[in-house]
């Protein structure tokens, strides 16, 4: 029987920050996946003719990124000492900024935001607050996910 403790002293821990670029054809294979259906997600020139520099990334692609650009996209959990099998996704939410088109780097900076407990401690609710921006130092993206560590 595993018993999950995630010490609070863990709020405000900075992962190290991520750098990936973002590739049309990953972008448009999570479009179709999505059922997306605007041209702006797969063609060049209707983006373009929307006003974009390139195909965009249909919503939410952003946070796909960062488990792209990870070789463990797991392993801040065993930095924090939270096994895997522990775990359920709580919540996602998104605050967006300016477009993510095909072709940015997309640098990541993420943290430990908050720990709490409910159910007189059978559940422990830790939430990550991710920024994204891209090369021009543009925000795309503030991402707040929260994931249950569940006592078991």
């Amino acid at each position: 029987m595993s018993v999950p403790t995630v010490n609070p002293a863990l709020i405000g821990l900075q992962f190290p920050p991520v750098a990936v670029v973002a590739e049309a054809g990953q972008m448009r294979l999570f479009a179709k996946a999505t059922g997306q259906t605007d041209p702006v997600f797969f063609d060049e020139r209707a983006a373009q003719g929307a006003g974009y520099r390139a195909i965009v990334a249909p919503p939410t692609f952003v946070y796909t990124l960062l488990s792209i650009g990870r070789d463990d996209p797991y392993d801040h959990f065993d930095r924090m000492g939270i096994t895997l099998a522990d775990t359920l996704h709580g919540s996602q939410s998104f605050t967006y900024g300016v477009p993510l088109c095909a072709g940015d780097t997309v640098r990541f900076e993420w943290s430990v935001a908050d720990i709490y407990e409910k159910k007189d401690g059978e559940l422990t609710f830790v939430v990550f607050r991710i920024n994204a921006t891209n090369h021009r130092d543009e925000m795309i993206a503030t991402i707040e996910n929260v994931t249950i560590v569940v006592k078991r």
